[in-house]
């Protein structure tokens, strides 16, 4: 382990430890499997990192849809250990799974989405309503770590709506700097408003899995996906990673 995994995961540590695990756990599921703290972690040497990522990002725009910048897990793994640090954190990883009562895994390393950096950063920039599919034999979970925010764009999220027994209820939440949000992709329903000219927001998302295995048929549709949607062709090359692994 390296001086920086062993720094993230103290942090990490120190920040889980002062929470009030019950109440965070009774919010998670209250809240229709979605968890927001405020100031969760120290994001200083993650902005650092983001200044050199961020030049590498790719912007990708699908009409009525999507407007963003996107940098994959494969930078992020030549680039940026302490991001690498934070998603690879056994605390963290404990402490989710200890919430959803599941063993959650981080994705194999050929998943350009594991660990990833997306910008907003021109009028207009925006994610649509949707929920996340996972292309995964098992269930899927999401982190989003704020790291900058000046923006008026919101993570909206809307709960219950798979819960016939419950109505609908839309929350608002913005991205501050160090702040941590964990969902459920697959059961809340969510968004990222429009940012305006002269905004910018760029947020850190970690993707947590039940069950590695994938499908053939469904690998082809996913990285078709996130060709077209988000790090384009170069990006999504498995044997890219073990290529720049080696070098």
């Amino acid at each position: 382990m390296s001086l920086i995994d062993e720094s993230v995961e103290e942090v990490v540590r120190m920040r889980i430890a002062a929470l009030d695990r019950h109440a965070a756990t009774f919010q998670y599921w209250r809240q229709d499997e979605l968890l927001v703290v405020d100031s969760f972690f120290e994001i200083d040497d993650l902005l650092r990192e983001l200044d050199v990522v961020c030049p590498r990002a790719v912007r990708k725009t699908v009409p009525n849809y999507k407007s963003a910048r996107s940098v994959s897990y494969f930078t992020l793994r030549q680039r940026a250990p302490a991001m690498l640090a934070l998603y690879r954190s056994r605390a963290l990883i404990d402490f989710l799974s200890e919430m959803t009562g599941e063993e959650l895994l981080t994705c194999p390393d050929d998943d350009p989405h594991a660990c990833a950096v997306y910008e907003y950063d021109r009028a207009g920039d925006r994610v649509g309503w949707h929920y996340d599919i996972s292309w995964y034999e098992g269930a899927r979970f999401t982190v989003l770590l704020g790291l900058f925010d000046d923006s008026s764009a919101r993570l909206r999220c809307r709960l219950y709506t798979r819960d016939p027994y419950r109505p609908t209820r839309e929350v608002a939440i913005r991205t501050a700097p160090g702040s941590f949000v964990f969902f459920n992709g697959f059961k809340v329903q969510h968004c990222v408003s429009p940012t305006r000219a002269g905004e910018r927001r760029a947020v850190l998302t970690l993707q947590y899995v039940t069950d590695r295995r994938m499908r053939a048929w469904r690998r082809g549709i996913s990285l078709a996906k996130d060709a077209l949607t988000y790090f384009g062709l170069e990006a999504l090359s498995a044997q890219r990673v073990t290529s720049n692994d080696s070098q």
